[in-house]
């Protein structure tokens, strides 16, 4: 197997071969494709190519030009992002996002295969036939959360620490909160100058900063906790599963989310948490006031939690659909249109 992506150096790691891309926010996207491109042809990879980078999008045809097949990956609705990027100029971002949509469309028909993260791509996607392939953790990701002998009730965010993620407003809840035990631990990279000061100031606000995904169950393991308050933006309303809460359900810790209807549907519903109006920092303060004087609700919502992610939702259980896919394509045959008849 080859993986391409941004690394520091070509290796072999576990028998996985690592092709380094250029990785640089300042290189053009287009440069990235063709330095892709060139290096997917000198580098011994098999007959399937999957790749999850948008700048990469007309790598699928190009390689299947050369005689390959191509797998394009969906994680986000880039069409649903960009407009909320572009939010201050609507004209311009309904154009954009229009344009982006017609070629991410172009190519994923003409990609071998495509597979997405969730319900809402796949109905995105449905001329395309896609694989839903949930990108969940190993089921040994970290341990149950045991908070025996913790001094302080720990509410834990992971991910981009940002306005639009709802860090912000769960800061806001905690300075409305008397509990001085109270701990927001915060991981992730922070871009937003005034929200770094703020996080890094605040006598119950911890921020680790960036923290290796195989370190994270370190952090897990010391929560009563988990939040993802996700704001009303277009890139974030479909949304169903996103990996940060099924990490929180690996830990057997309740999730608070933002009440969407999809998150309402897999969270609320089956008991893994509560959902609440993300934007509202009176009613997510009520929401953690609730589950920090009831052990008993967190205990049972974040059990609830961990059973499903044994026995659902966790990456064994979605490896044997990538597998498969693999297989069938690997299986049909393509020739270069450049190889000799």
């Amino acid at each position: 197997m080859t993986v391409m992506g941004p690394h520091r150096a070509a290796e072999s790691i576990l028998g996985v071969s690592i092709v380094p891309l250029v990785g640089s926010a300042t290189v053009p996207g287009w440069l990235r494709v063709v330095v892709a491109f060139a290096r997917a042809l000198g580098a011994r990879i098999g007959t399937v190519v999957h790749f999850h980078d948008p700048h990469l999008i007309m790598l699928g045809p190009l390689l299947r030009l050369a005689g390959k097949h191509s797998i394009y990956d969906v994680h986000d609705d880039y069409e649903a992002s960009l407009r909320d990027r572009l939010s201050r100029f609507p004209r311009l971002a309904l154009a954009l996002a229009k344009l982006w949509w017609a070629l991410e469309y172009v190519a994923a028909r003409l990609s071998s295969a495509v597979v997405v993260a969730d319900r809402q791509l796949a109905r995105k996607f449905a001329s395309c036939e896609p694989t839903i392939l949930s990108n969940f953790p190993w089921r040994d990701f970290t341990p149950p959360a045991d908070v025996t002998g913790e001094s302080t009730f720990n509410v834990i965010y992971v991910g981009g620490v940002s306005g639009a993620r709802g860090v912000d407003k769960v800061v806001d809840a905690i300075d409305l909160l008397p509990f001085e035990d109270l701990r927001f631990h915060i991981i992730g990279d922070c871009r937003d100058p005034i929200l770094r000061q703020r996080i890094t100031t605040h006598p119950r606000v911890v921020y680790h900063g960036r923290v290796a995904w195989d370190q994270l169950h370190q952090h897990y393991v010391k929560a009563h906790v988990g939040v993802a308050l996700y704001q009303r933006l277009q890139g974030f309303l479909c949304c169903e599963t996103p990996v940060k809460i099924l990490e929180y359900m690996a830990a057997g810790i309740p999730v608070v989310c933002s009440d969407f209807p999809g998150l309402r549907t897999f969270v609320e519903e089956p008991g893994y948490g509560i959902t609440v109006a993300p934007d509202d920092a009176v009613a997510i303060a009520k929401v953690l006031r609730r589950l920090y004087e009831a052990p008993a609700l967190r205990a049972s919502l974040g059990e609830a939690g961990r059973r499903a992610f044994e026995t659902k939702y966790n990456w064994e259980a979605e490896e044997p659909k990538l597998l498969g896919l693999y297989a069938t394509l690997a299986a049909k045959k393509r020739k270069s249109v450049w190889s000799r008849a």
